[in-house]
């Protein structure tokens, strides 16, 4: 029997002839670390490291992994590199990871092989690339949500797929490569201190890097991935939520899209009559992930193309040059960029029911903590897709209020930069419990408010 496609679609092409998207469709195989984009811009914040040697700093999301090589003594970057997270094989989603853990006898250790793998021929590239000797590798410190470090960690993840959702471990957790089977086997690798089972160490580095703790005033951080997690800061403390949001924001369940890899159109821009896309890697483009997909909403939401329900349309009031972007495919119309991307009506609607659940998430939380919008003085973007999309278009299409625009900025992967300075220094693992710890964490997920907000937050 031919083997069938779980989601591979997302690396631009599928290896498999019964494809989720491209049904009996051959296509060539694309290498798995096909040169994902890397998603951080960090800048050291004056961090004084107390080691000596060399280590890494990852961040395994669900859909990207990204690591960074540091010359620890010299707080100084030497390699950075990024893949696409070879679990996707088994499932797009954290809850389909850990059904396939519940329902597959070697489940777990096939997940925790995939991703030791990748990341052991990452930190590889980089020491070749870096000219640094392996052995001379003596700390890690890798982030992530907490079903992926129990995926790392060869920790079942079972116990987080029904009520009332409790983790095995929480982390803060320092592992021996060869506890985790690495390579190097004498590495310690500590894993930070998740919240609660769906919002995890990675949440816990975003709060870290952002600096909102240092910041006076009322704050709201977003992280923007397969799971949108919210985090307010009030003078009363952390309050924190995950929404629902699906792989739709990283290229996954969009019919032309990828992940933020090499062929993936990340930026779409009208110039001269005409629009204009930056396509990572500067290939040919062979799909387009989540941000080049909120640009292309939000072009053409102001061109008329599409309407505040999310309908695709040919209205007259249509500049004559970008009418040629809509064309009919059997009687619906899509949003054509190239010959081989284009955007349809499902994955419009796709990315309503994504963006709705972070919008809905971030008002509950809101109406729990009786914060006003208008009190909010600084929101922080964070995450893959957080890093990459643009706020204009980002408010444009309603996932982030108006009112939030001149307050907002992107702090590129918060996961990987909190990642960075706890691998640096070992003081910030106070800092860092103490999140946490003190973070209170309010359950949306059945929410009577949530629901009500999500229906009203499809419209654009």
């Amino acid at each position: 029997m031919d083997k069938i496609c779980k989601g591979e679609c997302i690396y631009g092409k599928c290896p498999f002839p019964y494809c989720i998207r491209h049904r009996k469709k051959r296509a060539e195989y694309v290498k798995r670390a096909a040169g994902a984009a890397v998603l951080m811009d960090f800048k050291e914040k004056n961090i004084v490291s107390d080691k000596n040697g060399y280590g890494f700093a990852v961040d395994v999301g669900t859909t990207t992994v990204a690591a960074y090589l540091y010359d620890l003594s010299a707080v100084k970057l030497l390699s950075a590199k990024s893949a696409v997270n070879p679990q996707t094989v088994c499932g797009t989603d954290v809850l389909s990871r850990i059904s396939y853990c519940e329902k597959q006898p070697e489940g777990l250790a096939e997940l925790q092989k995939l991703i030791v793998k990748e990341l052991d021929g990452l930190f590889y590239e980089m020491c070749e690339e870096a000219r640094i000797n392996r052995s001379d590798v003596k700390y890690a410190c890798v982030s992530g949500n907490t079903v992926m470090l129990h995926l790392l960690a060869g920790i079942s993840p079972v116990s987080m797929g029904t009520y009332p959702f409790t983790p095995e471990s929480l982390f803060d957790t320092v592992f021996s490569g060869e506890e985790l089977g690495f390579e190097k086997k004498d590495m310690k690798i500590y894993f930070p201190p998740c919240i609660s089972a769906f919002v995890g160490a990675d949440i816990t580095c975003a709060v870290l890097a952002s600096g909102m703790l240092e910041d006076e005033r009322v704050s709201l951080l977003i992280d923007l991935g397969t799971n949108g997690e919210i985090v307010i800061k009030t003078k009363d403390g952390l309050f924190v939520t995950s929404a629902p949001a699906g792989p739709a924001f990283e290229g996954a369940s969009i019919e032309c899209g990828m992940a933020a890899v090499e062929g993936a159109v990340s930026e779409v821009c009208p110039f001269d009559g005409r629009l204009e896309f930056k396509v990572i890697g500067d290939k040919d483009a062979s799909g387009i992930c989540g941000s080049g997909i909120f640009d292309t909403i939000a072009f053409f939401l102001k061109a008329g193309a599409i309407d505040k329900t999310g309908l695709i349309t040919c209205e007259n009031s249509i500049k004559e040059e970008f009418k040629k972007y809509i064309v009919s495919d059997g009687g619906n119309l899509r949003i054509q960029l190239t010959d081989k991307v284009y955007i349809t009506q499902k994955d419009i609607r796709e990315i309503q029911n994504a963006k709705a659940a972070v919008l809905a998430g971030i008002e509950t939380l809101l109406e729990k903590t009786g914060i006003k919008k208008e009190s909010i003085g600084r929101v922080y973007i964070a995450g893959g897709f957080g890093n990459a999309v643009r706020v204009s278009s980002a408010v444009e299409a309603g996932l982030i209020d108006k009112s939030f625009e001149d307050k907002t900025m992107n702090i590129g992967n918060g996961s990987a930069a909190g990642a960075v300075m706890l691998l640096l220094n070992d003081g910030y693992r106070r800092i860092a419990k103490e999140i946490s710890q003190n973070a209170a964490h309010i359950e949306i997920g059945g929410d009577e408010y949530f629901q009500k907000r999500f229906i009203a937050d499809m419209d654009f």
